[in-house]
């Protein structure tokens, strides 16, 4: 195998840059195109990467305007709440004045006294709670037989046994409200303790019955009213089911608005994420190229400018390998250095045109880094290539040389007739190929040295080996090659 070196391949790849821009710009849009109508299969995949479809940013905007429909609903509602928990402890500060106003219904000189116990039950089971106290209510109507039934008739007397018990069960708050009634402090305080202790006997039988319900029981509330007459007993009753309904309206309105408040907190994480979320999309959106509206099929800005840059190394990468394989194996002289990679002879000196200044900047430096030394004046190129040719001469002791080659005659010739102008004591002869010319064979009879003359672009290397062989075998030297 010759022995091609890397430079002068990269050389030759480099003087056609035209091909190499060609096959870039070719590369580019092949490439770019097979990525806009590859198929949805790519869509898909560029979607879950750097782009985003119209729908997907439809969507991220009703998500956002939905998170902002629901915040400000949120604190709508919690106005609402704070407007409704403000007129409950309105309510409840004229219910305060008004007993305040109204002392006879607190404090009287009657005989008879009252007093109203509210039970609040609790437990782990929900439901459990709920069904103890439907049972508890079933239970209430006979408590008072069998309270009754463990007072002896003496004392009953004393009691008010046509209000002994008044009760209440409040499903929605899990409460209990039992009132009572007894002439004397004394009777009062022992019916308490009676339906306290009927109470807590109820409790233990429906722990017993929910055993999963973790069920408890507490007092959290006990009032105690005078009365004079059942009417005022009765105004009593009614004013202690307002106040604690006014309570318990109170409560549920602040958990209501802690409830709300959490609420809003969430839909303000809801908000700033769907936010981000968008102007995620809308950044993606932005390197988005909306190919086909209907199919829904996108790509993305910088998959184009990835793909118009792989396409145009690609295209150049191939180019320059078809150069390459050219100038390693093509059937013609590239450049002045295959005659020492291919032929396995030196290269004298290269005569360049006059038209070679012309040539584009370019070009010019490409030759000077392969180690070409530009002399415009034709005159002072033949005149270097003699003065080599002198030297090498004068070092083998020999006066005569035939120029010859696979060029044509007159080329020959001429080359021959403008170094002759130089030499000194050496004589110049042009010859045709002696491998088809038998007058050049005859002139090798008696000169034992020649110089190789070709042409760059149209001499064929298969001829000049031929030619090289030829000479060798002859035992003819060869000084080198002239290329032109």
């Amino acid at each position: 195998m010759e022995n091609i070196s890397v430079k002068s391949v990269v050389l030759y790849i480099a003087r056609k840059y035209r091909w190499l821009c060609v096959a870039a710009i070719i590369g580019m849009i092949g490439l770019t195109g097979l990525n806009i109508v590859k198929g949805p299969n790519y869509a898909e995949h560029a979607t879950d990467t750097d782009s985003v479809t119209r729908e997907e940013l439809e969507e991220a905007q009703d998500a956002l305007k939905t998170a902002q429909d629901n915040l400000e609903a949120s604190e709508q509602k919690l106005i609402s709440q704070q407007e409704l928990l403000k007129s409950y402890e309105t309510s409840m500060e004229s219910y305060k004045d008004k007993w305040a106003e109204d002392a006879y219904l607190q404090t009287t000189a009657a005989d008879r006294y009252a007093v109203s116990t509210v039970y609040q039950f609790s437990g782990s089971s929900e439901a459990q709670v709920r069904q103890a106290l439907n049972a508890l209510k079933a239970a209430l109507e006979s408590m008072y037989e069998e309270i009754s039934s463990g007072v002896t008739s003496e004392d009953m007397s004393s009691y008010n046994a046509e209000q002994l018990f008044k009760t209440d069960v409040n499903l929605n708050q899990n409460q209990v409200v039992i009132k009572t009634s007894s002439e004397t402090e004394e009777g009062l305080s022992e019916l308490t303790d009676l339906y306290h202790a009927w109470m807590e006997k109820k409790l233990q039988q429906y722990q017993e019955e929910y055993p999963d319900a973790n069920l408890k029981m507490k007092v959290i509330e006990e009032n105690n009213y005078n009365y004079y007459d059942s009417d005022i007993f009765s105004q009593q009753s009614s004013a202690s089911d307002k106040k604690i309904s006014l309570q318990n309206n109170i409560l549920s309105a602040k958990n209501a608005i802690t409830s709300t408040r959490n609420e809003i907190a969430s839909n303000k994480t809801k908000v700033t994420e769907a936010k981000t979320e968008l102007k995620k999309v809308e950044k993606l959106w932005n390197n988005t190229i909306e190919v086909s509206e209907e199919s829904g099929k996108v790509i993305s800005k910088s998959s184009v400018i990835i793909y118009l840059i792989v396409g145009a190394i690609l295209g150049i990468i191939c180019c320059g390998g078809f150069w390459a394989f050219v100038y390693m194996y093509g059937t013609k002289l590239h450049d002045s250095e295959d005659l020492g990679s291919k032929i396995g002879e030196k290269t004298i000196g290269t005569v360049y045109s006059p038209e070679y200044k012309g040539k584009s900047r370019l070009l010019r430096k490409l030759d000077q880094w392969g180690g070409v030394q530009e002399i415009p004046d034709m005159d002072l190129q033949y005149q270097r290539i003699a003065a080599d040719i002198s030297l090498m001469m004068k070092h083998l002791q020999q006066d005569k040389l035939v120029m010859t080659g696979t060029v044509e005659l007159d080329d020959l010739q001429k080359i021959s007739a403008e170094l002759q102008k130089y030499f000194k004591g050496i004589e110049v002869y042009a010859g045709q190929n002696p491998v088809s010319d038998v007058e050049t064979s005859k002139m090798l009879l008696n000169i034992e040295t020649v110089v190789i003359v070709e042409k760059i672009g149209s001499s064929r290397i298969r001829a000049i080996r031929e030619l090289k062989a030829y000479l060798d075998r002859c035992g003819i030297r060869i000084l080198g090659g002239i290329t032109e």
